[in-house]
C-alpha cells in the first residue's frame, strides 16, 4: 500500500509541476501546496505513512487537477472563437519587429491583451474589432497587435506590462512605452475606439 501511495504522490507532484509550467493559472501551485502540507504534516505528526490522511490530501490534489483539466479544455475551445476575420488588421510579426515598423511608419502601437476564458474579450473582438468604421480609423492610426496573455509571446508581454485584468487595451509609442491604458471602468465600445483613433491620428500628424 505504501508503494502505491508513493507512486500516486509522485504522479500528482509531477503533473502539478507540469501545470505550473504549462498555464499561468494557479491550479498547479494549489495542488503542490496541498500535497506538501499533507506530506509534511503527516511526517511530523506520525513519522510514518498515515493512509487516511494521505487519501484526504490526494483527494484534494486530484480535485484541483481535475478542475485545472476542465478549465484548460474550456479555454482551448473558447480560443477558437477568437479566430474570426476582423476589420482591424493585426500584425503577425514579433513585438520587436513591430516596434521597428511603428517607428518607420510614424505610428503608435495598439495592443489588445485577452485570454481564451474572458467573455468581455470575446465580446470586444466580435462587436468592436469587426466593425468596418473602427477598422478604418484604427488601421490608419495604429500598428495593431493582439495577444493571448496565456500563450507564446503574450505571456512575456503581459508580465512586462503588468497586465492583471482582461481585456487590457494599451497604446504604446515606438519604444514600447505605455502612453495610455484605454480600459477604465467600462468596456471600450465602437465610439471609444474611433474617438481614440482620431485623437492619436491628430497627435502623430
Amino acid at each position: 500500500m505504501k508503494t502505491i501511495v508513493n507512486i500516486i504522490l509522485t504522479l500528482l507532484f509531477g503533473y502539478s509541476v507540469y501545470l505550473i509550467w504549462k498555464i499561468p493559472q494557479p491550479y498547479g501551485i494549489i495542488s503542490l501546496v496541498i500535497l506538501s502540507i499533507t506530506f509534511l504534516f503527516n511526517f511530523v505528526k506520525n513519522r510514518k505513512i498515515s493512509i487516511p490522511f494521505y487519501i484526504l490530501g490526494i483527494g484534494g490534489s486530484v480535485f484541483v487537477l481535475i478542475a485545472a483539466y476542465n478549465f484548460t479544455s474550456y479555454t482551448e475551445e473558447q480560443r477558437d472563437r477568437f479566430n474570426i476575420p476582423t476589420a482591424v488588421k493585426f500584425e503577425k510579426g514579433d513585438f520587436n519587429s513591430v516596434l521597428v515598423k511603428a517607428k518607420t511608419e510614424n505610428k503608435l502601437i495598439f495592443i489588445d491583451f485577452y485570454t481564451g476564458w474572458c467573455g468581455p474579450c470575446l465580446k470586444f473582438t466580435q462587436t468592436v474589432l469587426t466593425d468596418d468604421e473602427v477598422g478604418k480609423y484604427m488601421n490608419s492610426t495604429f500598428i495593431n497587435l493582439k495577444y493571448d496573455a496565456e500563450k507564446g509571446e503574450g505571456i512575456l508581454l503581459a508580465k512586462k506590462y503588468n497586465v492583471k485584468s482582461y481585456p487590457t487595451l494599451l497604446i504604446l509609442d515606438h519604444e514600447g512605452n505605455v502612453i495610455e491604458d484605454i480600459m477604465g471602468q467600462k468596456m471600450a465600445v465602437k465610439e471609444d475606439m474611433i474617438r481614440l483613433s482620431k485623437k492619436y491620428k491628430t497627435t502623430m500628424d
